[in-house]
C-alpha cells in the first residue's frame, strides 16, 4: 500500500510486487561468508534468482507491516546490487521486528548492515538508501531514540546530514565505525560492539 498526498485529498494505491523467478534457500556460502546465519536466511525468505540476466543473484524480499513491498538483489561475484522497480520512499527494512518504541532504533543504509547490528540483540533497520526521506521520518519519530550507523564514505555523511529534522523531536546519536571498515557488515562483532558503545550526539 503506497500513500501519496495532494493538497486536498489522500490517494491510496495498491502495488502488487512480483518477485523474479527464484528458489528458496536454507544455506548459501556467499551469505554465510558475510556473517548471515541460516536462521536469518530462513527468517528473511532469502532466495536465489533462477531466470533472466540476474540468475544466481541473491534475492531478499522486503516486507513492511506484513506486506511485500519490494525486493533487493545482490550479485555474489561482484559489487552489483539492485532494488525492484517499486516505491520505497517510506520503507525501513526490518521495522516489523522493531517492536519496542522505548528502546533505541539503529538506522543503517543496507540490509546486511542492519542484520549485523540486530545480531547484537538490538533493534535495527535499513533505510535502503544514503538519505532519509520525509515518509521515513514519520515512522522514525515513533521511537524515543534513533542511533545512526553510517557507512564510512561520503554517502554515510549524507545519511547523517539527512537525519537533521529528527533532532527537533527525538534524541539522535551517531556511531563512527573503525578505520578501514566500509560499513557495519564488514566489522567484527567486537569492533561493532566497541563502536556502538561510543556513540555521540548528532
Amino acid at each position: 500500500v503506497i500513500k501519496s498526498r495532494s493538497s486536498d485529498k489522500t490517494v491510496q494505491e495498491i502495488c502488487e510486487v512480483k518477485l523474479p523467478a527464484h528458489r528458496l534457500i536454507t544455506e548459501n556460502f556467499y551469505l554465510e561468508k558475510r556473517g548471515v546465519t541460516r536462521d536469518e536466511i530462513t527468517n528473511w525468505g532469502m532466495a536465489v534468482v533462477t531466470e533472466g540476466r540476474n540468475t544466481g543473484w541473491i534475492l531478499i524480499p522486503i516486507y513492511q507491516e506484513g506486506v511485500l513491498r519490494n525486493y533487493f538483489l545482490r550479485n555474489t561475484f561482484g559489487e552489483g546490487k539492485l532494488y525492484g522497480e517499486y516505491p520505497r520512499r517510506d520503507i525501513l527494512a526490518g521495522i516489523d521486528n522493531a517492536f519496542d518504541l522505548s528502546k533505541p532504533l539503529y538506522l543503517l543504509e543496507g540490509i546486511f548492515d542492519a542484520l549485523a547490528v540486530s545480531r547484537l540483540g538490538l533493534q535495527a533497520v535499513a533505510c535502503l538508501s544514503n538519505r532519509l526521506l520525509p515518509e521515513q521520518y514519520e515512522r522514525l519519530k515513533l521511537y524515543k531514540k534513533i542511533v545512526i550507523v553510517p557507512d564510512t564514505d561520503a554517502r554515510g555523511i549524507d545519511l547523517v546530514d539527512s537525519a537533521g529534522p529528527l533532532i527537533h523531536s527525538r534524541e539522535v546519536a551517531v556511531v563512527t565505525l573503525p578505520y578501514g571498515r566500509k560499513d557495519a557488515a564488514e566489522c567484527t562483532k567486537e569492533e561493532l560492539c566497541s563502536a556502538l558503545m561510543n556513540e555521540i550526539p548528532w
